[in-house]
């Protein structure tokens, strides 16, 4: 099942917890199979959210299961199947019952791109008769929240949508109201592709931001891959990497201090500007 971000997590069948995560980690399975069971689908997904060079690279450590004529081509297929997988593994993540998973970084960000998909989808007229055969469910989740959990309106408008509605699950301009999503950092590491992005997360900006080598790794080993060591190097070799860049920082910091010093004491030292008229040295 799906863990969510903002229900703190209790136990049984008839709980408040996984009443909600049980409705919202079906219904992401449902949307995830939209695409494994279609290949034709799956391959317009990826042709316009992660095709065009976003995994670039990939194939110089993750090798595709059949042979390319080029590099981009190398690149594209890799990408291709590494999504693939992610894809089905988070399915199956969600079909477990027995047991809460959170998405790594990645998985988030496929995630992202499946609901503001389906947010235009739900603009079309397929769109609205996806959401309008979903409507009862929707109804009954809002009564139950209000009258068996004691929400509040408005929240429970907003949780039952996004229970059953892939479309309404998107962060909103708070993260604290959210339910789904824990954090929008899935918009930051990928901005420069997918193997840039597993460098940002293993180095000092992901750890300080809670991912890390570790983390990293296991975007791989989660799917059965063996987290490649020519793009990931050894744990021990990226902490002494993080730990030079750290001193670099300091060094810089160091430095933009002893600069701001140095102004600040030059501009002390000149003389005040006049701020009389009287005071000027042309009267």
């Amino acid at each position: 099942m799906y863990r969510l971000a903002a229900v703190a997590e209790d136990e049984g069948e008839d709980s408040f917890y996984h009443f909600i995560s049980s409705a919202v980690s079906h219904t992401i399975a449902d949307c995830l199979d939209e695409y494994i069971e279609n290949g034709e689908r799956y391959a317009v997904f990826y042709s316009a959210f992660l095709g065009g060079g976003f995994f670039s690279g990939l194939s110089q450590y993750v090798k595709p299961s059949i042979a390319c004529r080029t590099a981009e081509e190398a690149d594209e297929q890799a990408g291709s199947e590494f999504t693939f997988s992610k894809m089905k593994r988070m399915k199956e993540k969600m079909l477990d019952q027995d047991k809460v998973y959170t998405f790594d970084i990645f998985e988030e960000h496929i995630l992202f791109l499946i609901c503001s998909l389906k947010a235009g989808e739900a603009r079309t007229k397929k769109g609205r008769e996806k959401r309008k055969r979903l409507k009862d469910k929707v109804e009954a989740a809002r009564v139950v929240l209000r009258e068996k959990y004691g929400l509040t309106v408005k929240l429970a408008n907003d949780w039952s949508r996004k229970m059953y509605y892939a479309s309404a699950m998107c962060l909103r301009d708070s993260e604290d109201d959210n339910l789904i999503f824990w954090d929008d950092d899935y918009a930051i590491f990928w901005t420069e592709g997918f193997v840039k992005g597993i460098l940002h997360l293993k180095g000092l900006g992901g750890k300080n931001a809670g991912y890390g080598y570790r983390h990293t790794c296991e975007i791989f080993s989660d799917i059965g891959l063996k987290p490649p060591l020519m793009l990931l190097g050894t744990e021990t070799a990226n902490q002494i990497e993080i730990e030079v860049q750290i001193e670099q920082f300091r060094k810089r910091l160091s430095e933009l201090y002893k600069d701001m010093f140095r102004e600040t004491s030059a501009a002390e030292d000149q003389p005040a500007f006049p701020v009389n008229e009287e005071d000027l040295p042309f009267n």
